[in-house]
């Protein structure tokens, strides 16, 4: 999880910062006591008797509010004197999750000076930065986010923020020595709701930030929407071909990745051209035990990769030495079958290809393939066995399956403590009957000036190829300055292709 600074205080997910205590007192959250022995949904027995407080993992597994279909908003106080607000990044795992949502404290919650704190945290549970992000939260003056000016690129990604140090103040900061040079800061969003501004003055976001917003409310949040649909993004035409008296245009699927018109949660989401079904593991489990924190790593090999640097550790995977408590005789080695993470998918099927993304290991540990071997789970109860395999960090390992049986689920079996797994893929074969019913999209092919043959609001579409050839159009010979005849388009101005929805 990343740490972040918010509202005059810490945006952070702290795996062991205090919430919510002392010990001893009742929550009021179904059968779950704080004080005692909680037993959590991942198999672990956490021990409270003598903990005065919980961090926020453990807060929101006690609660485990659904967050599948709405932002959750927890209140808390915090160990943490200066800490006004936390929240989850849209991209994390754990955002449609019990474990995702904002939590604030009460100590600062509608005071003076902190009136607008939810606002902010809502903001980075909708993907926004700080706008100072690019000055004061740059690691280096080599760090490719340092913003030199308004980018979409750099700082805080949104083009219509000015760059601007960390400052309290309703005004410009006054020039002064920053890490990276003397810098005069003008026209500084010191207004914006993403500053640290005090609240006297913060009332508004910018058009980029809005937009950003939307994205991912769009892209990740859509359960949260049950009563719409987002179109998908559609991608402008491309002529490939031309001729005397047609045109042949040719464009990609969409942006977003959707192939078929599709219902929130439904399989169609999945599908993708030749009606091929990927999906991500969606449920973990393994023998080894919990960390003391709390942190249960098999989760965070769930869903699709997420780690930002390869081949460096993190602790958005899963392995082995992430369940050991340091210093415990008898658990610091793999027992001889192997370390072994079980990851199961949404939907059995008759796979194609497998994919893990392997982020990290240390080949010196042992003389043996990274991974010990691979076990396919299938419906039939005839797991299959694929053995060993070597991994590099950098790249995702695929295999090719020759596998005749429907398969639910996959476990892997490593030797090496600090082997790392961050996401599985299974892949079905083309053609999957779970995908049948899906239908695809269909694009409305718009030109300007109109189609001439009774199609003022353009062309429907219904050809899956995504190509088409226009024999509406005429060349036509024109003078040139240099007398030279050339070939030109006529009729045609400008192209535009949209998608619509299957009509079923």
């Amino acid at each position: 999880m990343q740490s972040r600074r918010g509202q005059r205080g810490v945006t952070a997910w702290p795996e062991t910062r205090g919430y919510l205590g002392p010990a001893g007192k009742e929550l009021d959250a179904g059968n779950a006591r704080v004080g005692g022995v909680q037993k959590f949904p991942c198999g672990c027995h956490i021990v409270n008797i003598w903990m005065a407080y919980l961090d926020v993992k453990e807060l929101k597994e006690v609660l485990n509010l659904d967050g599948s279909t709405h932002l959750n908003v927890f209140f808390a106080n915090s160990s943490d004197e200066d800490l006004a607000g936390v929240a989850t990044w849209p991209w994390d795992k754990e955002a449609l999750t019990h474990l995702g949502g904002i939590v604030l404290n009460p100590s600062f919650y509608g005071t003076f000076g902190h009136t607008d704190t939810m606002v902010h945290e809502v903001g980075h549970s909708l993907g926004l930065y700080h706008v100072f992000r690019g000055i004061s939260e740059t690691e280096s003056c080599n760090d490719p986010c340092l913003e030199t000016e308004p980018s979409m690129e750099t700082g805080d990604l949104c083009a219509d923020t000015n760059p601007t140090p960390k400052y309290k103040g309703c005004h410009d900061p006054e020039p002064g020595n920053e890490t990276c040079g003397c810098r005069h800061f003008t026209h500084t969003p010191f207004n914006n709701y993403m500053s640290y501004a005090d609240d006297a003055c913060t009332d508004s976001f910018t058009l980029n930030q809005v937009a950003r917003m939307h994205c991912y409310l769009d892209l990740i949040y859509q359960t949260w929407q049950p009563a719409s649909k987002p179109p998908p993004v559609p991608m402008a035409p491309q002529v490939v071909e031309q001729h005397h008296n047609a045109i042949t245009l040719e464009w990609f699927p969409p942006i977003s990745g959707h192939y078929y018109d599709r219902e929130l949660g439904s399989v169609c989401d999945k599908c993708t051209e030749g009606r091929v079904l990927l999906q991500y593991a969606s449920n973990s489990s393994s023998p080894r035990p919990c960390a003391p924190s709390g942190h249960w790593s098999p989760r965070e090999a769930e869903g699709p990769p997420d780690v930002e640097q390869a081949c460096e550790p993190s602790v958005r995977t899963w392995s082995p030495n992430a369940g050991i408590e340091q210093g415990v005789v008898g658990l610091s080695e793999c027992p001889l079958q192997g370390c072994m993470l079980q990851l199961e998918f949404p939907y059995p099927l008759v796979p194609d290809s497998l994919t893990v993304w392997v982020t990290f290991c240390s080949p010196e540990e042992t003389a043996l393939p990274a991974i010990h071997n691979i076990l396919l789970l299938t419906v039939s109860g005839d797991n299959v066995s694929l053995g060993p395999s070597n991994v590099f960090c950098d790249a995702p390992l695929t295999l090719k399956l020759a596998v005749e049986e429907e398969v639910y689920g996959v476990q892997f079996f490593t030797m090496e403590q600090h082997l790392e797994i961050d996401a599985t893929l299974l892949a079905s074969k083309p053609d999957c009957p779970l995908c049948w019913p899906c239908q695809p999209l269909r694009y409305r092919l718009l030109r300007q000036p109109p189609f001439s043959h009774g199609s003022p609001h353009g062309l429907l579409l219904s050809d899956s190829t995504r190509r088409y050839t226009d024999s509406t159009v005429h060349m036509r010979r024109e003078k040139v300055p240099d007398k030279e005849k050339r070939r030109r388009i006529g009729a045609i101005g400008f192209l535009f292709c949209k998608e619509i929805g299957a009509v079923g």
